[in-house]
């Protein structure tokens, strides 16, 4: 990435991780991984701004298997979120404001 000056890097945290209210007993190393990414991006980000480099993280809320899910969800399903990868690995995503 360094040499095309170039690079887009999306990392996956939780809100499971995030905030104390949607912590669940049982999930600490899952935890720890997810704000180490937080982390992670931080220092990818100062390191790669010079060189074109653009990292972020999102923390998609879905329906899935630790919301205790059996059947497939009607609406917050994990494909849903696809897309918004999808754009923050787009070239012109620097120039982009999601929200």
């Amino acid at each position: 990435m360094k040499r095309q000056n170039y690079g887009r890097i999306v990392l996956t945290t939780s809100d499971r991780a995030i905030y104390q209210q949607y912590a669940l007993s049982g999930l600490a190393c899952y935890a720890m991984g997810k704000m180490a990414q937080i982390g992670l991006m931080n220092v990818l980000a100062l390191e790669g701004k010079e060189y074109g480099i653009l990292v972020n993280a999102i923390s998609p809320v879905a329906k899935t298997r630790m919301w205790n899910i059996q059947d497939e969800p009607e609406d917050l399903r994990p494909d849903q979120i696809a897309p918004e990868y999808y754009i923050l690995l787009l070239q012109n995503a620097k120039n982009l404001d999601l929200y």
